[in-house]
This record gives C-alpha cells, sequence and structure tokens, in this order.
C-alpha cells in the first residue's frame, strides 16, 4: 500500500468483495484527492435507482474487519439506506 493512498486499500476491498453485485462510490476525499470514504450501493438493474446503500467514512488503514462486512451485507438485504460512520 502507498503511503499517500492510505486508505486505498479499504476502497479495493470494498470494490471485491462488493463490486460483482454492487455499485462501490467514493463519497469522500481530502484535499489531495485521496479517498476518505466510501458507499455501497444496492442498485435497481431496471431504473438503475438506488434501493439502499451503506456509507462508510475510513478512519483507519487496516482492511476493514469481518463484522464490518457483515453489517454491510445485513443493510443492504434488508433494503436499508445507512451511514455506518468511521470504520
Amino acid at each position: 500500500m502507498r503511503r499517500e493512498e492510505p486508505y486505498k486499500a479499504r476502497f479495493d476491498q470494498l470494490q471485491n468483495t462488493f463490486g460483482h453485485s454492487y455499485k462501490i462510490l467514493v463519497t469522500d476525499k481530502d484535499g489531495f484527492g485521496r479517498i476518505m470514504g466510501a458507499k455501497v450501493a444496492k442498485v435497481d438493474p431496471e431504473t438503475n435507482l438506488e434501493i439502499s446503500s451503506v456509507k462508510l467514512q475510513f478512519s483507519g488503514v487496516e482492511l476493514l474487519d469481518r463484522e464490518v462486512i457483515q453489517a454491510i451485507y445485513s443493510r443492504l438485504s434488508l433494503n436499508m439506506t445507512e451511514d455506518l460512520g468511521d470504520c
């Protein structure tokens, strides 16, 4: 992981975990253009409208733990839109 992009590994983890079924969007960048937050969104394939989403604000450089990944899956399966805050 390059030092100048401390949260890129987390964004990549979301893309690798959820990218096959969900849209992964950057929601926040710092003044240097580095990713600081992301949203995992469930989208209706016919209308392309968002059904549910989970927003995360990155606060550590380690990969997201299993509990966070499970919380994202749980909220998306219930068609909830929620901000998980700092992860």
